[in-house]
């Protein structure tokens, strides 16, 4: 048997005569710069970390804040921003609130800030091919790759690994059409998180559902009372973890906390609230 994470699988199954996977794409080309901090006690409202974003489609700019181990904090900022620490910082404190920015002021990185570039969330559909070698199967990347802001990539390998485990419990066999089975069930969630938020952005290139525009209305309001409601916030990072199906967010508990609150007219921030007006000079 053998388990192949790389992205040439298809390449290679083509080469060996079973064709290619069926292909969809979600095309967001984002590019990140990360730094890494000391983490102190007291740092980020002594929590474990955050994200900070922007309104869509007002804004691709946002912030996330991890605590990682040895003390340290790992801190992402989204949308090409700069690499030197200076401008890295004047980026920070661009986003909505102050909070990455209020961490990083006159705290000198633990190393260089590095860069990624993330071309589009993809998903192969080995499920659908009619023929596939025995004994061989692609988890993790070569299934499905995700924006890598969500943090859903490694969760969903480990839970793909899981699938193996248990679906060679019948033997190598038909292994593949039992693992792919379980996999697409595995990728559906993390898969319409992922592209669910992208595509919120117009420039975004991919296929919007049916209904999509009236959900992601929805989840503005989600968005919104999450920042000060506690229930509404864990539900939402219980989806957001994979702890949770995003239907959990729609149930009437939730729903009525999300719909009750009233939303102020204007634009701007999740709420609909104008930025305060500089006052101007004579």
């Amino acid at each position: 048997m053998r388990v192949d994470a790389g992205r040439n699988s298809p390449t290679w199954l083509d080469g060996w005569g079973f064709g290619r996977p069926d292909t969809r794409t979600v095309k967001v080309d984002v590019g990140y710069a990360t730094a890494v901090f000391e983490r102190r006690p007291g740092d980020f409202f002594s929590s474990m970390g955050g994200i900070i974003a922007g309104t869509p489609p007002l804004s691709r700019r946002y912030g996330a804040v991890l605590a990682a181990e040895g003390s340290r904090w790992v801190s992402t900022l989204g949308d090409y921003p700069p690499t030197d620490p200076p401008a890295w910082r004047a980026y920070a404190a661009s986003l909505p609130v102050s909070a990455v920015h209020d961490l990083v002021a006159g705290v000198e990185p633990m190393g260089p800030i590095t860069t990624y570039r993330f071309p589009a969330n993809q998903r192969r559909l080995y499920e659908r091919m009619a023929r596939f070698p025995n004994g061989y199967v692609v988890i993790g990347d070569a299934v499905c790759s995700f924006n890598p802001i969500y943090g859903q990539g490694m969760s969903t390998a480990a839970m793909e690994a899981k699938a193996i485990e248990e679906t060679l419990a019948a033997g190598v066999d038909g292994l593949a059409a039992r693992f792919y089975r379980c996999a697409r069930r595995i990728v559906d969630i993390p898969w319409t998180i992922a592209t669910g938020e992208d595509l919120r952005y117009p420039e975004v290139e991919g296929t919007r559902p049916p209904g999509s525009a009236l959900l992601n209305r929805y989840l503005n309001r989600v968005h919104a009372v999450a920042s000060e409601d506690a229930i509404v916030c864990r539900k939402f990072f219980d989806v957001l973890n994979l702890l949770a199906p995003p239907p959990t967010l729609l149930s009437p508990a939730v729903a009525w906390r999300v719909l009750a609150r009233r939303v102020p007219a204007g634009a701007g921030t999740p709420w609909g609230l104008a930025p305060p007006a500089v006052p101007s000079t004579v």
